[in-house]
């Protein structure tokens, strides 16, 4: 059973941004905007106890993408909550989805052993206009 629970509430947002530096079709990203917010609660324990929280984005043949991003974590009121701001520009080969997930190093177990779990989040269709 996982100890550490992550409620969360989703925004996704996407908008088209173009590259500034070649305004050729060719050369044209797209690119998608994510904003996550969600609290953290433990169990065990109503200390602070993500020490790493990072959004990610899963690829079957590649390694696995560390999103670029912005997180706050805000550790003054219990429960602990977050707000993240994430940019891609497009998905792996082969499909258009975003599989994201959150990779999360925690000290939420019985021991207080510090883990790392990975967190899955649905599919975001990756949208070509």
């Amino acid at each position: 059973m996982i100890s550490l629970f992550i409620i969360f509430i989703l925004i996704f947002q996407f908008s088209p941004s173009f590259s500034n530096s070649d305004d050729s079709v060719e050369n044209q990203q797209l690119q998608s905007q994510f904003h996550f917010t969600g609290y953290f609660t433990c169990k065990w324990t109503e200390e602070s106890v993500v020490q790493d929280f990072w959004l990610m984005e899963w690829d079957t043949i590649t390694p696995d993408d560390k999103i670029h991003q912005v997180v706050e974590l805000f550790r003054d009121n219990y429960p602990y909550s977050y707000e993240l701001y994430a940019e891609e520009n497009g998905d792996g080969l082969w499909d258009n989805y975003y599989e994201l997930y959150y990779k999360n190093t925690h000290n939420c177990t019985v021991s207080r052993k510090t883990v790392t779990q990975n967190f899955m989040l649905p599919e975001y269709s990756v949208h070509v206009s």
